[in-house]
Order: structure tokens, then C-alpha cells, then sequence
């Protein structure tokens, strides 16, 4: 909202924390069995793999505001700059590609909790859960970062 009324412009960071307090609720109202309980912290996560598999469908997914405000944040010099980079067909089809890897890496990580959840006991997804998704996590953001240097490096070759 703050973004909004300053910037005149949604902030999508901020439109992901309003979903992933939404879907929180949400899950807080289904109930309280430990199972549930364990499951209810990956329906943010579930949710927003899900928001960015759909987003697909739109001119530009979420994959591209995240990016941009990644990259360039609020300045409005720079935006242009990125926004001038959706002509290239291999920055469309990166933005495409990074959108869907992370909607898999977030659907993923909310199918692997559910089988933990399902078939191991309580304890021991207690003890192994936050190893296995800081992992699942920390290699997406990994992966991303490799990913984006690449881009970078072909967009440099295409302003010289």
C-alpha cells in the first residue's frame, strides 16, 4: 500500500507477502493435527508456485517483475533499460524459463513436505525438514544467480 501511494505503481514483493499472509489464514482455519501443522508452513510456498505456474498466462509473468525489481529495484532510468530488454526473444523466453523453474523448485518443495509429512514421523520431519527445504531453497536461489549472470553477460554483448 505504502509502495502504491509513493511510487504510484504495485510493489510485487509486497503483493507476494499480502497472498502469503492470505494462504497463512487460510491455513490456520483448516485446523490443528501435527500433520497439518507440519504441511501448513509450505501452502505459502505451494501457493506462490502455483501463482507463478498461472502467471504464465498473462503478457509478462511474475517472473519478470521479480526479476526487474531485482535488478533495477525503483529507479525509473534503469526500468527502462530493462524493460526495453522484453524485445529480445532469448530475455523473453530466460524470463519464461526462470518463472517456471521456480514455480516447479516452490511446487516441488510443498510436494516433498508432503510425503515427508505423510510417511515419516513427526520428529523426524521436525529434525530433517529445515535442512531439506533451506536446501531446496538455497540451490534455487543459486541456480537463479548463475542463471542471471548469464543473461547479463548476453545482454552486455548485445549493447556493444
Amino acid at each position: 500500500v505504502v509502495s502504491l501511494f509513493r511510487q504510484r505503481q504495485l510493489d510485487v514483493f509486497g503483493i507476494m507477502v499480502l497472498l502469503g499472509i492470505a494462504v497463512s489464514v487460510v491455513g490456520a482455519l483448516l485446523g490443528g493435527s501435527p500433520q497439518l501443522l507440519l504441511v501448513r508452513e509450505s501452502f505459502v510456498t505451494g501457493a506462490t508456485g502455483l501463482v507463478f505456474l498461472f502467471s504464465l498466462l498473462m503478457p509478462k509473468s511474475l517472473g519478470y517483475y521479480f526479476a526487474r525489481q531485482f535488478m533495477v529495484g525503483n529507479d525509473r532510468k534503469k526500468r527502462v533499460g530493462f524493460d526495453a530488454l522484453w524485445q529480445y526473444s532469448f530475455f523473453r523466453h530466460s524470463i519464461q524459463r526462470g518463472t517456471i523453474f521456480w514455480s516447479l523448485l516452490l511446487l516441488g518443495e510443498f510436494a516433498v513436505r508432503l510425503l515427508l509429512v505423510f510417511t515419516l514421523p513427526v520428529v523426524l520431519v521436525l529434525a530433517i525438514a529445515p535442512i531439506v527445504f533451506n536446501s531446496i531453497i538455497v540451490g534455487g536461489i543459486t541456480v537463479s544467480a548463475i542463471w542471471s549472470r548469464r543473461i547479463v553477460q548476453q545482454v552486455g554483448r548485445l549493447s556493444k
